[in-house]
């Protein structure tokens, strides 16, 4: 039942973390609840997947040690509000032990978006792609990154990986 329960958390985490980069590749948003879900399913599943209450502290204070570099990356207009809720939210997922490894996938995830997103802006696009909205706002020049993609991407490479392992699968 235990490991059910971590599995079913876990999924709930992983949705949350495909609906926020979908979000904010599509409307530059990460709407808030995508945050709150990611939090709130990772206390039960932390739990459930045999973590004591010592590991889970630990694992919130990495991420409340993200959303405080994440303020500082807000305040200097490198990050979005949402972003920094959603690395911060997620963090816990990868525990204390797993920071800096999440945070490295983050900044390796969004080393390739950036990329991407460089190439995609260089290339000419059919003017009927331009249509639509998303696509026009990523292909402008200058426009904002949707880092949630990447601190997505970085999260779904580690969180399965940390959570199952804990499970012993």
């Amino acid at each position: 039942m235990t490991a059910a329960a971590a599995i079913v958390a876990l999924a709930i985490a992983v949705g949350a973390l495909v609906w926020g980069a979908a979000s904010d590749l599509a409307r530059h948003r990460i709407p808030n609840w995508v945050s709150v879900v990611l939090v709130a399913a990772y206390l039960p599943g932390a739990f459930a997947s045999g973590l004591d209450g010592t590991a889970v502290l630990m694992a919130l204070a990495a991420g409340a040690l993200c959303f405080a570099g994440g303020v500082v990356l807000f305040v200097t207009r490198l990050f979005g509000g949402g972003d920094v809720k959603m690395l911060a939210a997620a963090a816990p997922w990868a525990g204390w032990d797993g920071l800096a490894t999440y945070l490295v996938l983050v900044a390796l995830s969004g080393g390739l978006l950036s990329g991407m997103v460089l190439i995609f802006r260089a290339l000419p696009v059919p003017p009927a792609w331009l249509r639509a909205r998303w696509v026009a706002r990523l292909h402008r020049r200058g426009a904002a990154l949707p880092y949630g993609v990447a601190i997505a991407a970085g999260a779904l490479i580690l969180v399965p990986r940390v959570v199952l392992g804990r499970l012993g699968g």
